[in-house]
């Protein structure tokens, strides 16, 4: 939709005559760089992004509403906004650090009786619920790299190596995607939402790995590794801005198997680990497969994961000694955001025996 058919969307919404009027304020030549939004110098009215409902006439819109400055200082409104014919006007604040940085709206959506809004403020990019007709919002902290797409919010946590996705109204945590392109035909369609049963992604991974000659402990230490970071997804949700949980991807100890392989051939005993990474590093599938569901789909895609990483794992664990990178992780110690009880159980005994990176 153009900006100018929004605008008669709009108005006709309103009843009013014709398009909805803006008069853009004069701009002090400043730009808010998290936002990408001009900074105000005196009144005016803009609308930032819209969506339509052609099923029910309803029409939202994001507006900034600016006044002549005041000692100096530009007051400025941020709002999202509800109207429709017959319906009553709903009109409810952005939920902002501070509405003078205006906000990047990525995206809107009617879903029932809520309306989903993606938008980027000051500090933080925020996936808002209003319900309607009431205007209470729930707020879900997500990565800058985001958008909406049809029932979806997918956003890459800032330092992130995965695609996370909620699933709207209610901001339901899916299987994550490995990072990559095409991610519209990778997503989960109806009835492939929600979090799988964590006893049986396990239990398919195991057998994965078992393929390949890996034990249950060593496939514990992968799984530790690389499939319970992949697939912890934080479900929380805040009624202001103030109370705002900002999503925290942890940090994966993704370089224990290579520590752990040095660990093993310094003490002079085998190490198969990178045979079994190599043979995980084949290009594998990152999207949804029809057939799947929750439980085989988050197999496949830690799978997926996996592989993308293993390459790269396997070839450190030919160098004589850990690489920096890996080396300045194990020294800053657990970051994951889940205690170590929650990872597999050999996962754990063999992070409780590894010598710390400056033992001999």
């Amino acid at each position: 939709m153009s900006h100018d058919d929004l605008l008669a969307a709009i108005g006709a919404a309103l009843g009013l005559d014709g398009p909805y009027t803006e008069t853009p304020p004069p701009g002090s030549g400043g730009i808010s760089l998290k936002t990408m939004s001009g900074l105000p110098a005196g009144a005016g009215l803009e609308v930032l992004g819209g969506t339509v409902d052609a099923a029910t006439g309803r029409v939202a819109w994001v507006e900034e509403v600016t006044g002549e400055p005041v000692r100096g200082i530009v007051p400025v409104d941020l709002t999202i906004n509800v109207a429709g014919p017959g319906l009553p006007r709903v009109r409810v604040d952005v939920q902002t650090y501070n509405p003078y940085f205006g906000c990047h709206v990525h995206g809107m959506g009617f879903f029932g009786d809520a309306l989903v809004v993606l938008y980027t403020e000051k500090h933080d990019t925020i996936a808002a619920r209003v319900d309607l007709p009431s205007g209470e919002q729930s707020l879900a902290g997500v990565g800058g790299r985001c958008a909406l797409i049809g029932d979806l919010v997918c956003h890459v946590p800032y330092g992130g190596d995965r695609v996370e996705i909620l699933a709207v109204p209610d901001f339901t945590p899916c299987v994550p995607l490995p990072l990559g392109e095409d991610l519209e035909a990778r997503l989960p369609g109806p009835g492939r939402r929600g979090r799988p049963d964590g006893d049986a992604v396990h239990a398919g991974l195991r057998r994965a790995f078992a393929e390949i000659g890996m034990g249950d402990e060593d496939a514990d230490i992968l799984i530790g590794t690389a499939a319970v970071p992949f697939l912890h997804i934080s479900r929380t949700t805040s009624k202001t801005y103030g109370h705002l949980a900002k999503p925290k991807p942890g940090a994966a100890p993704w370089w224990f198997p290579v520590a752990w392989h040095h660990h093993l051939t310094r003490e002079g005993r085998p190490s198969r680990w990178p045979e079994w990474l190599d043979a995980l590093a084949a290009p594998m599938p990152a999207g949804w497969q029809d057939h799947w569901d929750v439980d085989e789909g988050a197999v496949e895609l830690t799978l997926a994961h996996i592989s993308a990483q293993a390459a790269e794992m396997a070839a450190a664990c030919h160098e004589r000694h850990l690489p920096a990178e890996m080396e300045k992780a194990w020294k800053e110690g657990w970051r994951h955001p889940l205690p170590i009880e929650a990872f597999p159980a050999g996962f754990r005994r063999a992070w409780n025996r590894l010598p710390g990176p400056s033992s001999p």
